[in-house]
């Protein structure tokens, strides 16, 4: 699927209002639990019905999988990813580390993702005209000294790993951790199990840059097995390709 220049910014404008939403509402956020124990605000609803309002006017043949509905319209070789708030526990306490996510796949291979950071006015979006972060390109992974870098993690993930890298950090958004691994800032990002909801903003992006994402395992991540909203059978570890294998002998699973 083509897109145009015009196709792009509106795009990143949806994404700007939803942010707008977003920020409007911290005052006055109104909390549930999902099934999962999980939380999940008013703004995240009228966030997800804003988009899927944008995109089925836009693209009325398209399909769309959203984290609080799931799937939205008829089968289709074309779909969009979306989660309305990824980071919402961050979002809940009033920090700047989380955003709004949005991936589109072609018959499950990634054709263009965004993702945008309220707080920071932050926008990356990558497509095959290429990778940006605020409109300005973003450069293939610069290889940083270790003792200044680190491996972005969940915030419980000491629990579950014993980690041999100098320094892991956690932020509370799996989409921000990947911004910071996009920018070169992060050596690698390990996810906890999660959706495709909340990776395919940066699907496009890392292709085009490069960055290898497979499962912990080191087996390869089947896009067309999460387009459901299944949850991935183990963690991703993402990592420019010259530093995967070296990430991966530094992280055991707690016995």
């Amino acid at each position: 699927m083509q897109f145009s220049e015009n196709d792009l910014t509106e795009i990143q404008g949806w994404l700007r209002q939803a942010g707008e939403i977003a920020l409007r509402s911290q005052p006055t956020l109104h909390m549930t639990f999902k099934a999962d124990h999980s939380p999940v605000t008013d703004a995240e609803f009228r966030i997800e019905s804003l988009i899927v309002e944008k995109i089925l006017e836009k693209f009325p043949s398209h399909q769309m999988l959203t984290e609080e509905t799931g799937l939205v319209q008829q089968s289709s070789d074309d779909l969009w990813v979306l989660d309305p708030v990824d980071g919402t526990k961050s979002f809940l306490r009033g920090l700047p580390s989380w955003g709004i996510s949005l991936g589109l796949l072609h018959r499950a291979a990634p054709v263009a993702g965004f993702f945008y950071i309220p707080v920071l006015q932050e926008m990356f979006w990558g497509s095959e005209e290429g990778v940006f972060m605020n409109g300005k390109p973003l450069s293939p992974i610069v290889e940083y000294e270790e003792s200044l870098t680190f491996l972005a993690v969940s915030a419980n993930m000491h629990l579950r790993y014993q980690i041999e890298y100098p320094r892991i950090q956690a932020f509370g958004s799996t989409a921000v951790h990947l911004s910071f691994l996009a920018r070169g800032i992060a050596a690698g990002v390990l996810t906890r199990r999660i959706h495709l909801w909340d990776i395919a903003g940066f699907l496009p992006i890392f292709d085009r840059l490069g960055i290898r994402y497979r499962y912990l395992s080191g087996a390869p991540v089947d896009i067309s097995a999460l387009l459901g909203g299944q949850k991935t059978p183990e963690p991703i570890l993402a990592a420019p390709p010259e530093r995967w294998e070296d990430l991966q002998k530094r992280i055991h699973p707690r016995k």
